[in-house]
């Protein structure tokens, strides 16, 4: 029988019953089911294991759930709602199909400018690196042939000798001059050259003064 109540009554009110109570809910009525008989829980233990042997013995995937438990079953309105819910999404898919595809040609087209971008910004740092590399390697090539001009020159360097530490100040600067991918009159011309000066050792000190002492 109904439960008497003015408004109708809703699945809150379901599950708000005290534990071991059950009820149907029927267009907003509420209808209070009594406890099964011991006949009845018997009658369908034995119907669940029936069903579920059928079920197994066939392989099947179907499982047998005894009550109680919960079932909802769904108005028409709210059937048809969701049903045209559905059927206009279903229109609308080649319009949200169009968009999905409207974004990601946009987005496609951001990318490529992005890498554009970055291409070119990519470019500008090697020119940037690149024209410091040459400024730099145009500045030990001078320093270079300033002192080959010196150490060869024999009005200068009237012995063609010059001291150990001159030589090696001269070569760590030429290795890195080579280092920046220096090369051409520097290796045919200036390095034999160099290579031929004679070397006084940084403990020979007379030699050494007497190479200052003719220098011009």
């Amino acid at each position: 029988m109904p439960l008497l109540k003015e408004e109708n009554y809703t699945i809150d009110d379901i599950y708000a019953l005290p534990e071991g109570e059950r009820a149907e809910l029927i267009d907003g009525k509420m209808y209070m089911m009594v406890p099964p008989s011991t006949t009845h829980q018997l009658l369908m233990n034995s119907i669940n294991i029936e069903i579920g042997s059928y079920i197994k013995s066939k392989g099947e995937k179907c499982k047998v759930i005894p009550a109680p438990f919960a079932v909802f079953l769904k108005d028409e309105k709210e059937k048809d709602k969701e049903l045209k819910e559905a059927l206009e999404a279903v229109r609308k898919y080649p319009e949200y199909r169009q968009q999905s595809i409207r974004i990601q040609e946009k987005l496609e087209s951001e990318i490529q400018e992005l890498r554009k971008a970055q291409d070119e910004h990519t470019c500008r740092l090697l020119q940037m690196e690149e024209n410091s590399q040459r400024r730099e390697r145009n500045k030990l090539r001078d320093r270079l042939l300033q002192n080959y001009r010196y150490y060869t020159s024999k009005e200068h360097n009237p012995r063609q000798e010059w001291t150990r530490m001159e030589s090696e100040t001269f070569w760590e600067c030429f290795a890195d001059y080579e280092n920046m991918n220096g090369n051409g009159y520097m290796h045919s011309v200036v390095q034999p050259e160099m290579n031929s000066l004679g070397i006084i050792e940084m403990d020979d000190a007379s030699g050494i003064a007497e190479l200052m002492h003719s220098r011009k």
